[in-house]
């Protein structure tokens, strides 16, 4: 497993409030201006609207503007600063005026529908060669990660003669862009390779870094011509290749026989079982309700089982984050445990009566659930046929007398918007999607 870390790369620290490099500070908000409602949207000052006073930092200090005078609301201000010394590949200086000049570029791009770092930005200013200054909209506060509003570098001085069409489509761009990184683009043959020399203004040169002095990508057809490529001598290393994974038998073979080494690398993205525990419909049952009843169904899926089943060769998540990730620290691990489970949902008051698991439970003094009732429902999949993860599941959940009706549903059918969609306007009971994380 490669593992995972966070690093301010080129600039000098990560920006916090504890190192003084960001603030909070009271500003002055006149009638009409922009300001950040205390729901989080952006909008101006006009009557009527709810924001949160300067020191305010929760719902419950939140005021409703009269509509008379300016109004104190406070605003975050985050200072970068890049290392020093940075240069970009041609030896050109690396500065903050090129941060701000990323700035400028995406701004243009997104002139119409502006992401969240250009949306609740107000100004975004190079203090001096090294140091750039960001300030929010006053009263934004919804800010996960600092640098999510620092602007990576582009090189202005190669760039800045470009109209912004220009940008998009000339060779210095698409085909030969100039960086800071630890190679400089040789060649970029279209569907056969990529050849790169290490660059001599990398910023970790004096360091030994890069390791290696060329370095060329090949592109290949599929996983059959990248094992053979490797075999052959022609590529020392082969990564990222789909269907690699469908051959794992025959790379394990290959690394026992001493040809080759495995390397496996957690993906972005993961598969769930999601409980759906508010339905917009208000006549629906929530057999979901209680936490217990969750718990008890976590750990009658045996999520081992899933992962050999369908020939994975990553590790079972118990987040939606890798297992090697800083931050992954969310939450209980639910080992398979049948014989927990059983017990568990008898304390939720989900009885077997009858003592027999191919019959679903019973509830009795299930809170939110009339008597009666099942412990039987619905779960969606996506595709054009029942995926094996979730015949397992079922399977798995019959030992603890649930029953699970699998129903397909084509991805855009599962996945839609709400309230049509069946997983965003929240009409199910337990449904299967694959998902992806950004952290």
């Amino acid at each position: 497993m490669l593992g995972v870390g966070v690093d301010p790369v080129i600039l000098t620290q990560f920006p916090s409030q504890a190192n003084g490099s960001v603030t909070i500070l009271p500003v002055e908000v006149q009638p009409g201006t922009d300001v950040v409602d205390a729901s989080g949207n952006l909008t101006y000052l006009t009557s009527g609207v709810e924001y949160r006073p300067a020191g305010c930092f929760s719902p419950e200090c939140a005021q409703i503007y009269s509509g008379a005078g300016s109004v104190m609301v406070d605003q975050v201000v985050v200072r970068f600063e890049l290392l020093e010394n940075l240069r970009w590949s041609d030896g050109v200086p690396l500065t903050a005026a090129d941060s701000v000049y990323s700035y400028q570029v995406a701004k243009a791009l997104f002139s119409q529908f502006a992401p969240r770092s250009l949306r609740f930005t107000q100004t975004y200013w190079a203090l001096d060669d090294q140091k750039i200054e960001w300030r929010g909209v006053p009263g934004y506060q919804g800010i996960s990660a600092y640098t999510d509003h620092f602007f990576t570098p582009l090189p202005k001085h190669a760039w800045g003669v470009f109209t912004l069409n220009e940008l998009l489509t000339t060779p210095n761009t698409t085909q030969r862009p100039l960086g800071w990184g630890p190679y400089v683009l040789d060649e970029w043959k279209v569907g056969d390779h990529i050849s790169l020399h290490k660059n001599p203004h990398y910023f970790k040169a004096t360091e030994n870094f890069p390791y290696f002095d060329h370095i060329s990508f090949r592109f290949v057809e599929g996983s059959e011509d990248a094992l053979a490529a490797f075999l052959s001598g022609e590529c020392d290393v082969v990564g990222g290749v789909e269907g690699l994974i469908n051959d794992l038998d025959t790379l394990q073979g290959l690394e026992q026989e001493g040809e080759l080494r495995v390397i496996f690398k957690e993906g972005l993205a993961w598969e769930q079982a999601a409980f759906g525990i508010s339905s917009l419909d208000a006549q629906a049952g929530n057999l979901f309700q209680e936490q217990k009843t969750r718990q008890a169904i976590a750990k009658c899926v045996d999520r081992e089982a899933v992962a050999r089943g369908v020939g994975a060769a990553g590790q079972v998540a118990n987040s939606y984050l890798p297992r090697a990730h800083p931050l992954n620290d969310l939450g209980n691990v639910y080992a398979f445990a049948p014989q927990e489970a059983s017990r568990m949902l008898e304390e939720a008051g989900w009885v077997d009566g009858d003592q027999n698991p191919a019959t679903p439970r019973l509830a009795a003094g299930v809170p939110g659930v009339a008597d009666g009732v099942p412990l039987a429902f619905t779960y969606y999949v996506a595709g054009d046929a029942v995926p094996v993860a979730a015949e397992i599941i079922r399977d798995s959940l019959a030992q603890c007398g649930v029953e699970v009706t699998l129903v397909v549903q084509d991805a855009e059918t599962l996945l839609a918007p709400g309230p049509e969609g069946t997983v965003f306007g929240r009409q199910f009971e337990m449904a299967q999607f694959a998902w992806s994380f950004g952290v």
